[in-house]
């Protein structure tokens, strides 16, 4: 999963600095984020998509027989194509999972592309985030309903990433606003009013005044 987001990063000129994985799942830190909605949905979509082959790679293989009838000759066939179905439908379930529109996990960040053709990225951030929240609350109830600590960890992650990704994103519309002014100010041309002589006098003015009765400097 986390090896088709770097692949398709990597189509776009994005380097991942690093893959991790936790009990939670995973995480490849990208460079950056692309800045383009149809990118950033390709990347996106890339690792489902991973997961959505590898389920229909297993599933061949189950509906083949192929596998059972090469390990006739084991004592625990059976245990192997269990293994097999358990694996498809993980992916089948990390697929799915994943394309829920909870920013920012694939889904959410899927939302965010695709309102980004119509607003501002900053803006689109904002309700995905919203809708992911919304979302994260969800899971949580749930997880507290069920008695699943891993809905209630992934409902807390999910809101804090979330939250983390908008500051950040404010945070640099803000400098690119604050540039802006300062570029605007800078190419502003400014009329100098004309300097008199007392003007240029006091520019001059150190502060000290040499006194030629008394010999002395006089500030």
């Amino acid at each position: 999963h986390e090896f088709g987001h770097a692949f398709a990063a990597a189509a776009y000129g994005i380097r991942t600095r690093h893959i991790t994985l936790h009990p939670m799942g995973g995480v490849a830190a990208l460079e950056r984020m692309p800045r383009k909605p149809v990118q950033e949905i390709a990347v996106a979509l890339a690792g489902p998509a991973v997961n959505i082959v590898i389920a229909a790679g297993l599933f061949a293989v189950l509906l083949g027989g192929d596998i059972a009838l090469s390990l006739a000759t084991l004592s625990t066939p059976d245990t192997v194509d269990a293994f097999l179905g358990q694996l498809l439908f993980a992916n089948l379930f990390l697929a799915v999972f994943n394309l829920l529109p909870a920013f920012p996990m694939d889904g959410g960040r899927v939302l965010r592309a695709v309102l980004a053709t119509r607003m501002s990225r900053l803006r689109a951030t904002e309700i995905a985030v919203t809708v992911g929240t919304v979302l994260a609350g969800l899971l949580l109830v749930g997880g507290l309903w069920l008695g699943r600590l891993g809905l209630i960890l992934i409902a807390v992650v999910v809101w804090m990433l979330g939250r983390s990704e908008l500051a950040a994103l404010r945070a640099e519309a803000e400098r690119r606003a604050f540039e802006r002014r300062n570029r605007t100010r800078s190419d502003t041309p400014t009329e100098e009013p004309t300097a008199t002589a007392a003007d240029l006098a006091a520019r001059r003015f150190t502060g000290l005044v040499w006194d030629d009765v008394h010999r002395v400097w006089v500030r």
